[in-house]
């Protein structure tokens, strides 16, 4: 999505989410070679971000709970992707 929209060159490389627990961020860290393997109980966040240095950056992030049947997402908020 940020290729399409012009945005890739920006896209922070290393991740795309982490898990939550009692830090802000812990593991599991959700990157592209992530090897791990998600089991019902975690909750992690999925935070794509767009990053332009000495600009600012863009970041969406949804709470996601992993079930025995799939993924719950656990972000209430409305979404709008351009």
């Amino acid at each position: 999505m940020a290729e399409d929209s012009g945005y890739g060159e920006y896209y922070w490389p290393t991740g795309f989410g982490h898990g939550i627990g009692t830090n802000i961020a812990e593991l599991p860290d959700l990157h592209w070679k992530s090897e791990t393997v998600l089991q019902p109980g975690h909750v992690f966040a999925l935070e794509p971000m767009i990053v332009i240095h000495g600009f600012g950056c863009g970041v969406i992030e949804d709470q996601t709970l992993i079930t025995e049947t799939g993924a719950r997402s656990l972000t209430l908020a409305r979404r709008k992707l351009w």
